[in-house]
């Protein structure tokens, strides 16, 4: 009677008979001075191996973020304690994905180049981060003109509920920052709740549209701009002036909700680019 041949022993990727791991218990990442100071934000994700005692033994970033933040996340995962995934009810060895996320509390949020760009400026940033931004509006306009100072004024327009303004700035830019243009997203909604008047309101709409349609063609399945986009629409339907043209916008965000939701679903690819 021949033996039956042992099952090779990892690691497996989890799926179908391998269940995912489950964490138990662990640190959570914290932001480098240099980082916060930059007020740099969002995700870094990484490849781990869990072993079959729940212990992370191998890392890879698919995803980084600038200024030691990427060292902090794997310092961090490398803290945390897994209930192990199994196979046929035995304990296994697995590659699992980690998305690790690096939000500040209050303020805005900005892309490497205009972090470093306060990080070579100090009076600038502290203008930043003391939400000083008609100040610092001010004191980039006292500078010479540059990519990097137009990116900074796009963003401080931004922070101040200027959309249009800031729109028309960020569309003449050579290189624009994602971060920038997905950043639109919430900034248009919350000037859009505010503003009472109603050609005003269409008109902050309308630039968000346009802005984040720009940031789906950087980063075609970038979930946060195609669902924000879709919010916008449905706002921009009310204002509609006909009931053809209130019907197109609708029927432009469905289609952006199901594309979203396909979005959100599916798994981080190699190049660590957004689902």
């Amino acid at each position: 009677m021949a033996m039956a041949q042992p099952k090779e022993s990892g690691p497996f990727r989890v799926g179908g008979e391998v269940s995912r791991p489950e964490k138990i218990s662990g640190e959570s990442p914290d932001y480098t001075e240099m980082a916060r100071k930059a007020r740099i934000s969002g995700v870094v994700i990484v490849e781990a191996v869990i072993d079959e005692n729940g212990d992370v033994t191998e890392t890879k970033v698919l995803k980084g973020l600038p200024m030691g933040l990427d060292q902090a996340a794997v310092e961090a995962l490398e803290t945390w304690k897994f209930r192990p995934a199994t196979m046929d009810g035995r304990p296994v060895p697995v590659y699992y994905i980690v998305t690790l996320n690096f939000q500040l509390d209050a303020g805005l949020s900005f892309g490497p180049r205009f972090g470093q760009l306060m990080l070579d400026n100090p009076e600038l940033g502290e203008l930043v981060r003391g939400k000083s931004y008609e100040k610092a509006l001010d004191w980039l306009a006292n500078r010479p003109d540059s990519q990097e100072g137009r990116l900074a004024r796009a963003y401080l327009l931004l922070g101040l509920g200027r959309i249009p303004e800031a729109w028309e700035v960020a569309r003449a830019l050579d290189d624009p920052e994602h971060v920038l243009l997905s950043s639109f997203s919430d900034a248009t909604r919350d000037a859009a709740i505010e503003e009472e008047d109603v050609e005003r309101r269409a008109e902050i709409l309308d630039a968000g549209i346009q802005a984040l349609t720009r940031a789906m063609e950087l980063k075609k399945d970038d979930y946060w701009a195609i669902s924000g986009k879709s919010w916008l629409l449905r706002e921009r339907a009310k204002l509609a002036g006909g009931e053809e043209e209130r019907k197109a916008l609708i029927e432009e965000a469905n289609r952006l909700t199901e594309q979203a939701s396909r979005s959100r679903t599916k798994p981080w690819p190699p190049d660590g680019s957004p689902p």
